[in-house]
C-alpha cells in the first residue's frame, strides 16, 4: 500500500519571504509535488505546518553520541538512543565518531557495522567516523 503526505502551509527552507507558504505533497517517501497552499488535496498523512519552516534532514558527520548514549556503549541500546535522539532534532543520518579500543577487541567498531544503515528507528546510521 502506497503511502502519502500532505504538509500543509509550510515555508521552504530556501524562501525568499517569510510570507510565502507551500505545501509539500510526499508520496512513498519522495517529494513528488510543491504548490500553493490552495491545495486540499487528501493524503494518508496530514501535517499542518503553520508556517513552520520545512528543511531537509540533516547529517552529522562527527558525533559520538547523543541522548545520554556513546557509540563506545558498544550495545544496540545505546545506538537506538542516539538514533532516536538525533532524529528529533532534524538529523536524518550520522557517522557515529569513536576511537579504537584494541585491548577490548575494538567490540564497539562491530556492533556499528551490523547497524551501518539498517537496524535502527530513527536517524540512519551511515557508517562511523574513527
Amino acid at each position: 500500500m502506497k503511502k502519502t503526505m500532505l504538509i500543509k502551509k509550510c515555508r521552504l527552507y530556501n524562501s525568499k519571504s517569510e510570507d510565502e507558504f507551500k505545501n509539500v505533497y510526499i508520496k512513498d517517501g519522495l517529494i513528488s509535488e510543491v504548490s500553493g497552499t490552495e491545495d486540499d488535496r487528501k493524503a494518508d498523512y496530514v501535517i499542518e505546518a503553520g508556517g513552520r519552516i520545512l528543511a531537509p534532514g540533516f547529517i552529522d558527520v562527527h558525533i559520538q553520541g547523543a541522548g545520554g548514549a556513546d557509540v563506545l556503549d558498544n550495545t544496540p541500546e545505546a545506538l537506538e538512543t542516539i538514533s532516536t535522539t538525533l532524529a528529533k532534532l532534524g538529523t536524518t543520518g550520522f557517522l557515529g565518531t569513536t576511537v579504537v579500543k584494541p585491548k577490548e577487541g575494538n567490540m564497539h567498531l562491530k556492533l556499528s557495522r551490523e547497524y551501518t544503515n539498517k537496524g535502527l528507528s530513527g536517524a540512519v546510521m551511515l557508517g562511523i567516523h574513527l
